[in-house]
């Protein structure tokens, strides 16, 4: 027989480092539709493509808030407000 679990408060803490948090709010807003990747090439040889560019801040206190600033590339033409407002929607859902 298994003894009761703890109050969640007690068993402890999770702490996620801010590239990786960076990484989950890029790839959330990179799959929202009217967001573009572009291609990075080096001397004129193609070298991948790049999305959305990301800068995470954790605060102190609990829980600990967290400051995004987000840049991205929208295709043309395009609802900005409404694709922004989807990103957003994405990053909080996924944080």
């Amino acid at each position: 027989m298994r003894a009761p679990l703890a109050e969640p408060a007690e068993r402890g803490r999770l702490d996620i480092h801010p590239g990786v948090l960076r990484k989950i709010v890029e790839r959330a807003a990179d799959g929202v539709p009217g967001t573009l990747r572009n291609e990075r090439s080096i001397a004129g040889i193609d070298v991948g493509e790049y999305g959305s560019s990301a800068r995470v801040t954790v605060g102190t206190g609990a829980p600990a808030p967290v400051d995004v600033r987000l840049e991205l590339t929208l295709r043309y033409p395009t609802a900005v407000r409404a694709v922004v407002e989807a990103v957003r929607a994405a990053v909080a859902v996924e944080l």
